[in-house]
């Protein structure tokens, strides 16, 4: 049978709905496709229901591996896929109808494209949301038809989209090991080197919010920041005025107080990728408008006052270590000159600390 369509779901400790999202997967309408379910390592019963699964289709599909992120997983899926297109799917999420991956399918294949994707939906604490307003307007299609990249410039909802496989691995298109904000960047490297998709009105994805709890530490922090620097990056490069002005938006109206009120604790890798993401704003596409112009600006004065804390802190470490060292050569003269001292019981008789602090001594001396 050739496979039309993977269907690639990473899998962590989803077993309250993993099965309803299976469920939607295995009823589609397209019976040419595989469902390969990567297990991140969960620790709860979802593998068991992988299996299960399995014995009742053999179109289901199993990767183990020890927990190395959902990036990982994914880009493991999309190696090993045998569909002539993949799609994505989270375990939490489901399809809102059985003709999902036919409709996608068929109009990428009579189109020629390699992407295809429809419209999104949302379902929150009021229900399932299929209508969206500002810059989110853009989850839905109002018309079926070819969409070029350069004309609608967003990032989100790569979920309700097929990618044609060789596309992506010819291309290196792999979603970023990032814990936060990997999704983005793989979708805005694809469209634009897709330059065009297929776009349908028809919703081909349902997205669950609001029970997921999110801790931000400073590894999840940092990799938001380097999704966001990519987004950056790529948007000023090819003059993607839009997409400039959405992310840099996005960073400030989200994101920045997160930052700014981290920084006490920052390290100098968390500092310098700060200044790294404001390399990357062109700031002569952004200049027409005033909201992203004065996130900018905000965005300058918290790195400014980074790098002020970094040079106090820095400094701060420069002083407490030169006491201590100074306390370190008291300590060691008076050993030196005590009678009772005898030079061939120095390893016994000092501390290990204060032994490592002597090597330092000795060393810069």
């Amino acid at each position: 049978m050739k496979i039309k369509i993977s269907v690639i779901i990473p899998i962590y400790n989803m077993e309250k709905y993993l099965q309803e999202c299976l469920d939607t997967v295995k009823n589609q309408t397209l019976r040419e496709i595989e469902i390969i379910c990567v297990n991140d390592g969960s620790q709860d019963s979802s593998e068991e229901i992988i299996r299960n699964n399995m014995e009742q289709d053999f179109r289901v599909k199993l990767i183990s591996q020890e927990n190395k992120g959902v990036a990982h997983a994914r880009n493991a899926a999309i190696e090993s896929a045998l569909g002539e297109f993949v799609i994505f799917m989270d375990p939490d999420d489901w399809y809102p109808e059985d003709d999902i991956l036919e409709h996608l399918y068929k109009n990428a294949k009579e189109q020629g494209v390699l992407i295809c994707g429809g419209s999104f939906s949302e379902l929150n604490e009021n229900g399932l949301v299929t209508e969206f307003s500002g810059v989110r307007k853009k989850y839905a299609f109002e018309k079926d038809g070819i969409v070029y990249y350069r004309d609608y410039q967003f990032d989100y909802g790569y979920h309700r989209f097929i990618y044609n496989t060789d596309f992506l691995r010819e291309n290196d298109i792999y979603f970023p090991p990032y814990i936060r904000y990997q999704d983005p960047p793989f979708f805005v490297k694809a469209m634009i080197l897709a330059e065009k998709f297929y776009a349908m009105k028809k919703i081909t994805y349902c997205y669950r919010v609001g029970h997921q709890n999110i801790h931000w530490s400073e590894k999840r922090l940092m990799d938001l920041l380097r999704g966001l620097r990519d987004n950056i990056r790529m948007s000023g490069e090819e003059g993607l005025e839009e997409l400039h002005k959405i992310t840099i938006e996005r960073l400030g109206k989200n994101y920045l107080n997160m930052y700014a009120g981290a920084l006490e604790e920052a390290s100098s890798e968390f500092i310098c990728l700060l200044v790294e993401v404001e390399s990357f704003i062109d700031k002569e596409l952004i200049a027409s408008d005033e909201i992203a112009v004065r996130y900018v600006n905000v965005s300058a004065d918290i790195i400014h006052q980074a790098l002020l804390l970094s040079k106090q802190k820095r400094e701060a470490e420069v002083q407490k270590l030169q006491e201590q060292m100074r306390d370190v050569e008291e300590k060691y003269n008076h050993i030196l000159k005590s009678k009772s001292f005898r030079f061939g019981r120095l390893i016994t008789y000092v501390p290990r600390k204060l032994r490592d602090f002597m090597k330092k001594i000795r060393a810069g001396s």
